[in-house]
């Protein structure tokens, strides 16, 4: 493509303002955000060591409540007593926002845990990419492992509070009087399969299903959430969680009345248990 005289000279001009442009920002990079980085590292790392320190003084408990007591009387700021001695410290000693102050935790505790030094925190961090990254990489860990053991105990006790609640009816097998039912290790419960006689109302089982933990688990978490839903008592709340959690209305309903659950209150009570249960699960 031919390309005149001028318009070259034009686009030559451009692109050498261009190239001084980029050298300048390569050149902020380097100076500041680079070395901000670094610098930051740098007095995040003499944080990290007062935090060893606390931690591995037997006066731990006494210097946090000092630090605690400095923030409030000199600083306005108020630490709950309950916080770790780790979090105290990095108030302290940065001020920062309760939001940074957790980040830095995660950081600090994620270093400790993998014996890093102080001289090393810089590096440490530079290699999980960045404060930032390093914090949130680790709250998702966290968080998983969290939410993994809230939902065993939230299983446990499911399991537990309708191994010994009150039937809601029996079953009698109509050609053994005690038959041979398939069970296994890993589910709590038979499992069957039942239908609906028009006629005179009754349930008939038509069939027992072969034990699966993938079947009772999602059973069992089904159980959880339409209890949830029926806390909210057909509010504008109760038709936004039924959608959000892919429950029908109408069938929630229907399953509250067969499972004796006559209102919100009946509902809260459950899950109440539940937390209870959790909490301090039976021996």
């Amino acid at each position: 493509m031919y390309i005149s005289k001028k318009v070259k000279s034009i686009t030559t001009s451009v692109i050498t303002q261009a190239d001084n442009a980029a050298v300048q920002h390569q050149h902020y990079i380097d100076q500041f955000v680079t070395r901000g980085r670094q610098e930051l590292y740098r007095v995040l790392a003499s944080v990290y060591g007062v935090c060893l320190a606390v931690e591995q003084s037997e006066h731990r408990d006494a210097i946090a409540k000092q630090m605690r007591k400095l923030l409030r009387d000199n600083h306005d700021v108020k630490i709950s007593k309950n916080a770790a001695a780790i979090a105290v410290v990095i108030r302290y000693t940065t001020r920062a926002a309760t939001k940074t102050v957790s980040v830095y935790k995660r950081v600090f505790s994620s270093a400790m845990a993998n014996g890093i030094g102080e001289a090393d925190l810089a590096a440490y961090i530079t290699a999980n990419g960045g404060v930032d990254k390093c914090g949130k990489a680790i709250a998702t860990d966290d968080e998983k492992l969290a939410q993994a053991v809230f939902h065993k105990k939230l299983m446990t006790a499911t399991t537990y509070q309708l191994a010994t609640q009150q039937p809601l009816g029996k079953v009698t097998f109509a050609s053994q009087a005690r038959p041979s039912l398939p069970v296994a290790s890993d589910v709590n419960f038979l499992h069957v399969l039942c239908r609906t006689n028009v006629k005179n109302g009754e349930i008939e089982l038509v069939g027992t299903l072969y034990p699966s933990s993938a079947i009772e688990k999602l059973a069992l978490d089904l159980q959880v959430r339409c209890c949830r839903a029926a806390t909210y008592d057909r509010s504008a709340k109760f038709h936004d969680f039924c959608k959000e959690n892919d429950l029908n209305m109408d069938i929630v309903n229907r399953w509250m009345a067969s499972n004796g659950i006559a209102d919100a209150g009946a509902a809260s009570a459950k899950l109440k248990e539940l937390s209870q249960l959790m909490e301090n699960p039976p021996q």
